[in-house]
């Protein structure tokens, strides 16, 4: 049955472009349902996010799976690993890319404070984790890899927007400030300046902005000529172990040899964004 509804399918999107442009837009889409917090759905959940009819889903369902995009377990589908696969081919997560290069500065900021260790890059006006590890004492929040958080809400977000390019800086701020906790900086004028102190010192703070009891401090990682933040790197805790001032140096080392093996391993294999 599932093979007749693939070969149906196939030939209907084969025959028509309109028809193939709708499929594959609505296969993305399923895809993307999975970027919330459900790893595992069912047909008719799937169905209900997308608003589209069951027997809609269903034959989207049928050529993921065999095309190796989902795997069924029981009454559930999921991201198979295939999808992973995928992933890791971007040029971030490729030898001698950024992730690679930085993991073992990652692995000696986690080893030396016993807390959060954190890579992101800046997406849009939100940053992505690229890489993360969390120590056994420090409770688990919603920052995962692959995860994204207003930019300007994080030390991360700030280390990096605070080097980058002045329209950068204009446009991820006219974008709008989100206020997560009641100490989220929301104003502006304030944001400019609270930007202009990261530059200057090299490194930007997160003071319960994005999790109440949470603190940070992040550096940038810089590439290119002129030097422009790619990424930046992070130590996070509750309050009440981690005085962010403490470690600013051990984090801006590490954003500093990161930066120094990128520039060393530039060449055509090197891609950073």
């Amino acid at each position: 049955m599932a093979v007749t509804v693939d070969r149906r399918l196939s030939t209907r999107i084969t025959s028509d472009p309109k028809s193939l442009s709708v499929t594959v837009g609505r296969a993305l889409e399923m895809l993307d349902v999975f970027l919330g917090e459900d790893h595992e759905l069912t047909l008719t959940e799937l169905a209900r996010r997308l608003d589209i009819p069951k027997s809609t889903a269903f034959r989207l369902v049928t050529q993921l799976t065999q095309s190796g995009y989902l795997t069924r377990v029981g009454r559930h589908y999921r991201l198979s690993l295939r999808v992973l696969k995928l992933g890791n081919q971007h040029p971030l997560c490729r030898p001698k890319g950024l992730r690679e290069i930085a993991a073992a500065p990652l692995a000696s900021l986690y080893q030396h404070t016993g807390l959060v260790a954190s890579l992101a890059v800046l997406d849009g006006n939100e940053i992505m984790y690229l890489d993360r590890i969390r120590g056994p004492r420090v409770p688990p929040t919603s920052a995962r890899v692959g995860n994204h958080l207003p930019a300007l809400s994080t030390a991360l977000g700030k280390a990096i927007v605070s080097h980058s390019d002045p329209a950068v800086i204009h446009q991820t701020i006219s974008a709008g400030l989100v206020r997560m906790t009641p100490y989220s900086i929301v104003a502006p004028g304030l944001m400019f300046e609270e930007l202009r102190r990261a530059r200057a010192a090299g490194v930007a703070y997160d003071r319960e902005e994005t999790a109440v009891g949470m603190t940070c401090v992040a550096a940038p990682i810089l590439a290119g000529r002129p030097r422009t933040a790619v990424a930046a790197i992070s130590v996070s805790g509750p309050v009440l172990r981690l005085a962010p001032e403490s470690v600013s140096q051990l984090v801006t080392r590490a954003a500093r040899l990161i930066s120094n093996e990128m520039s060393a391993a530039a060449g055509p294999d090197a891609t950073w964004t």
